[in-house]
């Protein structure tokens, strides 16, 4: 197991939205290897975080990933390590308001078994199965990647807990999808530059299929 290297800086306390006087050190890892996995004491990412998490409905994270490949977000609680997937929006900073219910029991809404396994949100999506139990000695938050491609990073600027939905969404406010329907901050081998690169595009679309 390779443990990704951390880099903290300071922020203020305001453009955190903490209620917390002491501001958190955000924190950046990067996951290497095969299995890359960081784990986090709940005071250094927010003194005022409590261990009994019971009465709280959601964790809100503000978070940017350099990739849109799925980490696990893992709660350490009473001895357990509970751990969901969550794939988010790539290279723009989101609020990933993170239900506890998908911890704390199985997920029972869903018209298929995909619908109850996994549940979009406004900024990612979360995966529902594992390991469940009461939040209420939760000692630390980790992050862990399987097979993780091209040294992906994950920065946490802001971790709170929430009694109601806060709502998760796009903190960047700026256009992500430019006119082809592409998603603007991440950038790939082909991507559309323009209109006229789309037309070479399909005529040669066209000719392998004639």
């Amino acid at each position: 197991m390779n443990v990704s290297r951390v880099r903290s800086g300071f922020v203020s306390g305001a453009a955190l939205g903490l209620l917390a006087i002491s501001a958190p050190a955000s924190q950046q890892v990067e996951f290497t290897g095969a299995t890359s996995e960081h784990q986090w004491e709940l005071r250094t990412l927010n003194p005022d975080l409590p261990s009994d998490w019971t009465g709280y409905s959601h964790l809100v994270l503000e978070l940017k990933a350099s990739s849109p490949q799925r980490f696990s977000l893992v709660l350490h609680s009473g001895g357990r390590s509970q751990r969901r997937q969550v794939q988010p929006l790539p290279n723009v900073w989101i609020r990933a308001a993170v239900p506890l219910q998908y911890y704390r029991q199985p997920n029972r809404a869903g018209h298929d078994l995909a619908s109850v396994g996994k549940v979009p949100r406004a900024s990612f999506w979360i995966s529902t199965g594992g390991t469940y139990g009461p939040l209420d000695a939760v000692t630390a938050l980790g992050v862990a990647m399987q097979q993780p491609l091209g040294r992906p990073t994950l920065e946490l600027r802001s971790v709170r807990l929430a009694r109601e939905d806060p709502g998760s969404d796009l903190l960047d406010r700026k256009p992500v999808v430019d006119e082809f329907g592409q998603w603007i901050p991440g950038d790939w081998p082909d991507k559309i530059a323009n209109e006229a690169q789309l037309r070479r595009e399909w005529a040669a679309e066209e000719a392998e299929l004639a």
